[in-house]
């Protein structure tokens, strides 16, 4: 067994982009069949962790085989960077887990100077958008843009006729390989300008940090150090907006929009205003637990059924393990038979070839196994024929009536053992009927326990029993009540 180290679900997406990640650590079996010796190490490292990505909705299944695709995609597009292989695992993906820092370790967003953050961060946007030259070009605007992001005219120069939205800094750590891109969900097929794309890293750079970093600099402000800043009317900020609230949109529904930029403007709202915002998040919170909470439901239910299947096949195996073993047994009893039957003729012959070379013997023993010695072992066999056919004959009733019971009562056990031991009569059966002494303690005993205790004993087909209740000076008044009431009704419960 492989043991879960994380997870996460997707549950705000849309169903179609609903994945879960889970880190799980290989089992200890698992490192041995691979070669390696889980005993020098208690730590694990990255060769024992595997990262999947695996659909939460069947809907998801073609997500999955995308981000695949992207795979193939991106293997040639950075000049500078990895892209993190994977490979099939059941319905998604399976990735190496690596070991290593993230692109921003050594800024100190809340006390570096602001100028050094901003040298810092351009080269790591330098390596970012470092991309192979056959993928630079002129922005010209394409079909499939104006389809992918609707009402939304950049005017830009550079572009790259191919993107992979997921160059946020958070998507690529260094290892002691060098850059490696962990994510690669979003890949798009058409021109993009590459200021899009150094807008999206910088925003979600500047939510990551906003603790430290939006109390000393406002995030138009820190764009504009990178050349990012707003026009006189018609902002290209607003574009660029625009087109990450339209994917956004593509991702999680109408609505459900991660909005960086205007989150930290300096806004002056009215109380209406205010208490309308206060409100629409209210409801968007609410609507968030309800779907958590129906996510949830959704869990247990399938877990409650996989549990039933569970119990169900666990009765159907121990159904066969019982007929298996009946029939063991059978094979065992006849296998001995053979074995008794094959000493006795070995006797046979050793006695006709001790009176073949001994005439003194044969005379003896043809006085003593004699026409008449003879016939009566003639009969001895044929009665225990006889015996060995009336035996296999009520077998095999058995047999036929435990198979008719067990088809009636299906797998209710209950029921099978009630309808089979109602048609035994144990005290018919056997010639020695010892006296069976029950010895039950009931010191304080609720009537609940011991009254189906009792009549257990009493429900007994076997009749030479006796019950002795043993009482420890109880103080419950139902405990005497009970076993005087249980005295009257017969001498063998005492």
């Amino acid at each position: 067994m492989s043991q879960l180290l994380y997870v996460k679900y997707n549950t705000l997406r849309k169903p179609e982009f609903q994945v879960e990640t889970r880190i799980i650590a290989k089992s200890e079996e698992a490192g041995k069949s691979s070669g390696k010796d889980a005993s020098k190490s208690s730590d694990k490292d990255e060769a024992e962790k595997i990262v999947l990505k695996l659909p939460s909705t069947e809907a998801a299944k073609a997500h999955i085989v995308t981000i695949r695709e992207n795979f193939e995609k991106l293997k040639g597009y950075y000049k500078g960077i990895r892209v993190i292989p994977s490979s099939s695992y059941r319905d998604g993906l399976a990735f190496v887990f690596l070991k290593g820092h993230p692109v921003t370790e050594g800024i100190d967003f809340a006390k570096d100077d602001i100028d050094d953050i901003v040298q810092k961060v351009q080269k790591l946007l330098d390596k970012v958008l470092d991309v192979k030259d056959e993928f630079k070009q002129t922005f010209e605007m394409t079909d499939e843009f104006r389809e992918y992001f609707p009402g939304c005219d950049p005017s830009a120069d550079l572009a790259f006729s191919r993107v992979n939205l997921d160059s946020i800094l958070s998507n690529f750590i260094i290892t002691n390989m060098g850059w490696v891109c962990l994510d690669y969900e979003w890949v798009l097929d058409f021109p993009v300008p590459v200021d899009f794309l150094k807008y999206r890293i910088l925003v979600y750079l500047y939510n990551d940090v906003a603790a430290e970093l939006s109390p000393r600099i406002e995030i138009k402000d820190f764009l504009a150090k990178f050349g990012l800043s707003a026009g006189a009317s018609h902002s290209i900020l607003d574009i660029y907006e625009k087109m990450d609230n339209i994917f956004q949109d593509k991702v999680h529904g109408e609505g459900r929009r991660y909005s960086y930029l205007s989150r930290y403007e300096k806004k002056v709202q009215t109380v209406g205003a205010k208490l309308g915002e206060m409100q629409r998040e209210a409801d968007y919170d609410k609507k968030l637990i309800q779907e958590k909470d129906t996510h949830i439901v959704n869990i247990e239910a399938k877990h409650e059924l996989i549990e039933k299947d569970l119990r169900d096949e666990i009765g159907e195996l121990n159904k066969i393990t019982f007929y298996q073993e009946k029939a063991i047994s059978e094979k065992d009893e006849y296998i001995a038979g053979l074995e008794a039957h094959s000493q006795a003729l070995e006797a046979k012959v050793a006695h006709i070839r001790k009176c073949l070379t001994n005439p003194f013997y044969g005379v003896y023993a043809a006085c003593k196994f004699g026409p008449g010695a003879i016939k009566r072992t003639i009969v001895r066999k044929q009665e225990e024929r006889e015996e060995a056919r009336r035996i296999a004959e009520k077998q095999a009733r058995d047999n036929a009536r435990e198979k008719e019971l067990a088809a009636q009562t299906g797998k209710d056990y209950q029921a099978w053992i009630e309808k089979v031991e109602s048609t035994y009569s144990f005290t018919a059966s056997f010639e020695y009927k010892p006296l069976i002494s029950v010895v039950m303690p009931v010191y304080n005993m609720p009537d609940e326990y011991l009254v189906p205790a009792i009549e257990s004993v009493r429900a007994q087909n076997y009749s030479n029993w006796e019950l002795i209740l043993v009482d420890d000076a109880s103080d419950m008044p139902s405990v005497a009540k009970t076993l005087k009431k249980y005295s009257r009704k017969g001498d063998n419960i005492k």
